[in-house]
């Protein structure tokens, strides 16, 4: 399989994802192929599922896979993971934080397509070794993995037609009362290529936050998102002046409040990753029968949850 990177120049944005793909890559790609690569998840834009008609922006960044011999070059290495469960069709991953979802830009092994490969080595024949969702490596939680190349293109049809429910939990500083849509557009940040922003030209992103406990200035909330931008969650709670504790690119300077203890200052500030779990993941199977997973948030945000609850009780 070969992989390319590449990015959407101004005279492309606003330009339908089939044909500019094809555009870009001149005669290696007609405007057919890029769109049944996009429909089987071999394209993707900012790290997303996308659909042929979708419009793309400048400074998009677009990974395309191209099969040759149908066969992935992600080889199979022995790594731990929880699965929650599994079938012909699929396996349910709960991914631990530090885990990259696949080999990339300075990546090249150790990666969760790395460990499904060793456990199910059917993935080997199958493009990206059915993955196709993904998670940030700081964000723990679940990740379905396709096991056939039938299911494969099953579940990315509802990724690409949004009809996959995914939800989160994060701990923020500050507060959501009851329920709140954040719709706001997201595009790459120009100035630094490793971070997306809140930015009218951007991609639709649409968020939904639900308050689920508050305890002096810090929350847990349930985000649930129509979308799949690229640290979307991240990107919107920071826009709604609500960060996520731990989240380093997006935390908008001090986490901390008034009348903290001194333990509970260490641990918000050393709090080592975004406290961000995808607790739920539900879909239609191969019969199209609804089925849900969840997970229990680890034991890093856990621990943080009482201490914050700890503190407001003192």
């Amino acid at each position: 399989m070969k992989h390319k990177k590449l990015e959407i120049p101004e005279i492309l944005h606003g330009k339908r994802a089939d044909i500019a793909i094809s555009e870009l890559l001149g005669n290696e790609l007609s405007r057919n192929q890029a769109k049944e690569l996009i429909k089987s998840g071999d394209i993707l834009i900012n790290d997303e599922q996308c659909k042929p008609k979708d419009k793309v922006c400048h400074n998009d960044e677009i990974h395309v896979s191209i099969p040759d011999a149908e066969v992935s070059s992600w080889t199979a290495e022995d790594i731990n993971l929880d699965i929650i469960f599994a079938c012909d069709d699929y396996a349910i991953i709960n991914k631990p934080v530090g885990l990259v979802m696949h080999p990339g830009a300075g990546v090249k092994s150790g990666t969760l397509a790395n460990a499904v490969a060793k456990i199910y080595p059917e993935v080997l024949s199958l493009p990206r070794n059915g993955i196709v969702h993904r998670l940030d490596k700081d964000t723990s939680g679940l990740v379905v993995i396709a096991r056939k190349n039938g299911f494969r293109n099953h579940i990315a049809e509802q990724f690409q037609n949004r009809e996959v429910e995914k939800k989160y939990l994060a701990v923020i500083k500050g507060e959501i009362i009851g329920a709140q849509t954040i719709d706001k557009p997201i595009a790459r940040d120009r100035q630094n290529r490793t971070r997306m922003k809140v930015d009218e030209s951007g991609r639709e992103a649409i968020s939904e936050a639900i308050s689920l406990e508050s305890f002096g200035g810090y929350s847990v909330v349930e985000v649930k998102i129509e979308t799949g931008r690229t640290h979307q969650i991240r990107v919107h709670l920071s826009s709604n002046k609500t960060p996520i504790i731990g989240d380093k690119a997006y935390g908008s300077g001090s986490q901390l409040i008034k009348n903290l203890s001194d333990n509970l200052k260490d641990k918000i500030l050393s709090f080592p990753r975004q406290a961000l779990h995808a607790y739920q993941l539900a879909f239609l199977d191969a019969s199209n029968e609804m089925q849900t997973y969840k997970s229990n948030p680890p034991d890093d945000i856990l621990g943080l949850i009482e201490s914050l609850k700890s503190n407001e009780n003192a």
